[in-house]
């Protein structure tokens, strides 16, 4: 997901939009659409920190997780600029609390929403493909046959370079 909320956020016309991640298949599919990729370190989120910032002293405008880690939900309150929201795209898991600094919220009027899938969205999202805003095609970097259904989910799961696998379900002609 966090690869096609960048796209439509470039086609937005926002001034910056950024994609960190881990996995460099996703940054480099980034920096094709223009978006500015940055590598994060699970293990030193100063890295990415100073990255951003570097480019935006005063923070960004706004934030959307699309990695469901309460980790990153929370280190990235302090990214935000005077005014900025969070927005929670994915889902945590079950039992899983997201540690907030109530006075840097306070003081920098920051906003933290959660947002929900809605089927409401569902035509807007097929416009966005249907028009090119949101280039589908190259998020697939795998087809599969519903009889190698869990080769499919091996791949996605295992390999660093996939990004989305379709499994067909009626491979018959």
């Amino acid at each position: 997901m966090g690869l096609i909320l960048a796209q439509l956020f470039k086609a937005s016309n926002a001034r910056a939009v950024y994609m960190v991640a881990g996995k460099s298949s996703k940054l480099d599919l980034a920096a094709k659409y223009g978006i500015r990729p940055i590598v994060m370190d699970r293990n030193d989120y100063t890295v990415h920190e100073k990255a951003i910032l570097d480019e935006n002293p005063l923070g960004v405008d706004l934030i959307i997780d699309a990695t469901g880690s309460t980790k990153v939900i929370s280190e990235s309150m302090k990214l935000l600029k005077k005014g900025g929201t969070l927005l929670q795209y994915a889902i945590v898991h079950s039992g899983e609390k997201v540690a907030m600094d109530p006075v840097l919220m306070f003081n920098n009027e920051l906003t933290y929403t959660a947002s929900f899938c809605q089927s409401h969205n569902f035509g807007r999202a097929v416009e966005a493909l249907g028009s090119g805003i949101v280039d589908g095609d190259s998020l697939v970097t795998g087809e599969f046959p519903l009889e190698d259904f869990y080769a499919g989910l091996d791949e996605n799961v295992n390999d660093r370079n996939s990004i989305k696998v379709i499994i067909h379900p009626n491979t018959e002609e």
